[in-house]
């Protein structure tokens, strides 16, 4: 006889499944400040693409200036958004997971997992006039940047690596005598 499939013999998803409080993972993505500070690139980038094909009516075919005006304008604005479009796609892909162990930093290029105990990391200034934040983490080898305009909770990822490392720092330390 097979035993019937209910509550009691299904695996316990909700007690075993339920993940560690400890256990915090972050993502990149794209915030308003992020979105706002693009709106001025992105119009002159397009500015440029619509001047360069309005141009493009008065030259003739041979014209040598053709290349001063048309050309040079459209491969500005295509440059200037596919940068941007670049920089969106590779900060928006980040991924930092915070661990009661440790951190993980992976982003498309790099990964590494360090302890508490050995990273480095260099938060951003307070109170400052920055428009743009950043914090730095390092393993001691490799090294990954969060900016703030990239991760939605950048303000939550800071306060964490310092609580965490500052509870790091005082735990681990060697006692002399």
């Amino acid at each position: 006889m097979k035993p019937k499939k209910g509550p009691a013999t299904e695996p316990q998803k909700e007690k075993d499944g339920k993940e560690d409080p400890t256990i915090k993972e972050y993502h990149g993505g794209l915030t308003r400040k992020a979105l706002l500070l693009a709106l001025l690139p992105i119009g002159i980038a397009l500015l440029l693409i619509q001047r360069a094909l309005q141009a493009n009516t008065q030259f003739a075919f041979n014209d040598p200036d053709r290349w001063l005006f048309i050309l040079l304008p459209m491969l500005l604005g295509v440059g200037i958004l596919v940068v941007m479009v670049l920089t969106a796609a590779r900060n928006a892909g980040k991924r930092v997971i915070l661990a009661r162990s440790g951190l993980t930093y992976q982003d498309s290029h790099d990964k590494f997992v360090t302890p508490w105990g050995t990273l480095a990391y260099s938060p951003p200034k307070r109170g400052g006039a920055t428009m743009v934040r950043s914090l730095l983490l390092s393993d001691g080898v490799k090294f990954g940047q969060l900016y703030d305009v990239f991760t939605p909770r950048f303000d939550e990822i800071v306060q964490e690596v310092e609580a965490r490392k500052g509870y790091a720092s005082t735990s681990t330390r060697f006692k002399m005598g």
